[in-house]
């Protein structure tokens, strides 16, 4: 079933007994936080489908999401990916995820470690991720 808005499809969502997702393909926190705050009464995961360029733009509001996100970067295999997506996703115990690797294991990173993603190294300093090397 198809949906014409984000929250016409979570409110489909909870009218089943089953684990729930909420997917969006928005670059602004805003939206998908609203959605998503307004049905927190369940268990929710957010599956976010991003541009992998794209820049958030509302980043600052992170801090109020508190359910996993599950960042599939869409055009990743070209190298670089806008760092927001691997904070969003380590911020919320989420997840990374590209045509080619699942990155699963962002919670265990510890200040000053290195992770590869799609060929691009990023530095982990401070909750934050910065590229090192891009794939050319």
């Amino acid at each position: 079933e198809s949906y014409l808005s984000l929250e016409d499809a979570v409110n489909a969502l909870y009218k089943k007994k089953t684990k729930k997702y909420v997917i969006s393909n928005y670059t602004a926190i805003q939206d998908t936080r609203h959605a998503i705050l307004k049905y927190k009464k369940e268990n929710v995961e957010l599956v976010l489908i991003a541009d992998h360029l794209s820049p958030v733009k509302d980043i600052e509001l992170l801090n109020q999401i508190k359910v996993p996100v599950r960042v599939i970067l869409c055009g990743s295999k070209d190298g670089y990916s806008n760092p927001d997506y691997l904070e969003i996703a380590y911020k919320t115990g989420g997840s990374i995820h590209t045509i080619e690797e699942d990155i699963t294991n962002l919670s265990k990173l510890h200040n000053e470690d290195i992770i590869t993603i799609a060929g691009t190294m990023y530095k982990f300093i401070g909750g934050q991720f910065f590229p090192v090397t891009r794939k050319m």
